[in-house]
């Protein structure tokens, strides 16, 4: 008995945390899931590339629909879909054929229904639940997979969230405390239970690059940076966030006698890419002891490699934080949201990080010595935690599977968390 698994939400290519999330997402929902075949359907864009990894991730693709098309072809076909016809231009037959065959549909994105990302008007809030809406019109379970929600102070976010949670949700899966007591206050009564992200069971890969840092890394130290420009366009005029990052570079190189790698985990064609701001960063710096990995070929497990090789890691993206926790790097955060706490205390580490709308140089120096002092204590407390985490993970998945009827499911293994 095959069960079709529909994933949403992600790219394969361009971001360290959307790959990150399927081959987590894939091998998790493996375990607990009878014969499971996996289909992304990809966000809007050219899908050639994804289409040419998807096989290093287990998974077919299918691109989505665009947003008019949803408003205006979309919903309508999806019911004459439930009613057994097939109409509409051959894109939307395909993906709405997808749907109907799955027996599930799980949305993986990682960070969602927040204020603190996109427009909070009417339109964009209603745009954003496209998938929760087809997923009821066609009777198939939805669950919102290991994310970060909220906070729901925006009007149309909080009417929608809830809205959307309560009424085409099976079952929620929150990644830490706070997501899941933000999602409760606003009344949402759907089974919850706190699950860590996925992308900690996803295996790094070697590379050439990560081979040549493992051979640096017997010489000196290697710390890693993971830059972001999400960051930067939230510090504002007031937080020089560039040189803060060169500053520590600077810092690290003299102090700790490092070679530093610069990360970049989200890439783009336009301003948005967080390549464009590890090149200011080094620009600033202007030494032999620090050069920037660039991403754009790599996979999200050869990226994972190149962060293995790293003594510490100082990244101001989330991914790049769970791929050093789950293979025990020191780890300091950059923050912007409350999933970079929640993602440190799962080791007892919540303390190292620092938010960006009080970001000062003379803070990320000296939170780094200490992190940098204790380095080896730190790693035995990540790696000690390693094992509750990744079968708390498991644990998620089970109860994923537990929407679905027995036929699908493999026999469970492990208990969860339920809030």
């Amino acid at each position: 008995m095959t069960t079709n698994v529909v994933l949403i939400g992600a790219r394969l290519i361009k971001n360290l945390g959307g790959p990150s999330m399927v081959a987590g997402s894939v091998r998790a929902l493996s375990a607990s899931f009878e014969n499971p075949r996996f289909t992304l359907v990809l966000p809007p864009g050219d899908p050639e590339a994804d289409r040419q990894r998807a096989r290093r991730y287990d998974v077919a693709v299918i691109p989505e629909v665009n947003d008019v098309s949803f408003l205006k072809k979309i919903v309508p076909l999806t019911l004459l879909k439930r009613l057994g016809i097939s109409a509409g231009p051959p894109h939307l037959r395909k993906l709405l054929h997808v749907l109907h065959e799955a027996d599930v549909i799980v949305d993986i994105w990682g960070i969602a229904l927040t204020d603190s990302l996109g427009s909070n008007s009417f339109y964009a809030r209603l745009i954003e639940g496209q998938f929760y809406i087809l997923a009821r019109i066609l009777g198939k379970p939805f669950i919102k997979y290991t994310s970060d929600l909220g906070p729901f102070q925006s009007k149309w976010n909080r009417f929608f969230a809830k809205l959307y949670l309560n009424r085409f949700t099976k079952l929620v899966l929150a990644r830490d405390e706070e997501t899941a007591a933000c999602v409760r206050a606003i009344g949402v009564k759907t089974k919850m239970i706190i699950c860590p992200d996925t992308a900690f069971l996803m295996e790094p890969e070697d590379t050439d690059i990560s081979r040549r840092l493992a051979a640096c890394r017997r010489e000196r130290p290697v710390i890693g940076l993971s830059v972001s420009f999400q960051l930067f366009n939230r510090a504002g005029a007031s937080v020089d966030y560039i040189g803060i990052m060169a500053g520590f570079v600077r810092h690290a190189i003299a102090t700790c006698g490092a070679h530093v790698v610069i990360i970049p985990n989200e890439l783009s064609d336009g301003p948005h890419d967080d390549t464009k701001i590890a090149e200011r960063v080094k620009a600033q710096v202007k030494s032999d002891g620090c050069e920037i990995v660039y991403t754009e070929g790599m996979t999200a497990p050869e990226t994972k490699g190149v962060i293995r090789e790293c003594d510490a890691i100082v990244s101001a993206r989330y991914h790049s934080i769970v791929a050093a926790l789950s293979m025990g790097v020191p780890t300091f955060a950059l923050g912007w949201h409350h999933k970079y706490a929640g993602i440190l205390s799962l080791f007892g580490q919540e303390h190292r990080m620092c938010a960006i709308d009080s970001l000062r140089a003379e803070d990320v120096n000296a939170k780094f010595d200490e992190l940098w002092r204790q380095r080896a204590e730190v790693r035995e407390r990540i790696l000690a935690g390693l094992a509750d985490v990744r079968a708390r993970v498991l644990a998620g998945a089970e109860q994923a599977a537990s929407v679905l009827s027995g036929k699908h499911r493999k026999e469970a293994t492990a208990g969860a968390l339920v809030w």
